[in-house]
């Protein structure tokens, strides 16, 4: 896992904060930590500005809608201080070093999608309820496709 994290943060510097665009809509794969495998697929789109999603599991063949436009699942931006909390979920020797990395994420009452920049390299990670041996979150990196 500390590997997928250094590759993370070997793309990233400090650089001006962007807000989640255009360029950030796609599919990303989120890997099983142990074995590597592709365990979902998300694809993020915006339509009239909100930020939507739809997934699926490893095994399925068609994405399934599982956030729009209200309710608990409606993706909106997150606070500098909710990307504060999900930057500590780092292991501590690379949460130090992406303390005063601009980042910039969507949050609902599940997880968070997030992004980091430097030099037109985009970074993603994900938050949610995925825990670690002191059962807390864990932000686990995402490829986009």
């Amino acid at each position: 896992m500390k590997k997928l994290y250094t590759a993370l943060l070997s793309l990233l510097c400090v650089t001006p904060a962007w807000a989640l665009d255009a360029q950030d809509e796609g599919y990303f794969v989120l890997k099983n930590v142990k074995t590597g495998e592709v365990a979902t697929t998300i694809h993020f789109t915006q339509q009239n500005g909100q930020w939507l999603m739809d997934g699926k599991l490893s095994n399925e063949t068609e994405f399934k809608p599982v956030c729009g436009y209200s309710g608990d699942c409606r993706l909106q931006d997150a606070t500098e201080q909710q990307v504060a909390q999900y930057k500590q979920l780092f292991p501590a020797d690379i949460a130090q070093q992406l303390k005063n990395m601009p980042t910039q994420c969507i949050v609902n009452i599940a997880f968070a999608f997030c992004r980091m920049e430097n030099n037109g390299n985009r970074a993603y990670f994900w938050v949610a309820p995925l825990y670690d041996k002191q059962k807390k979150p864990m932000a686990i990196p995402l490829y986009k496709q």
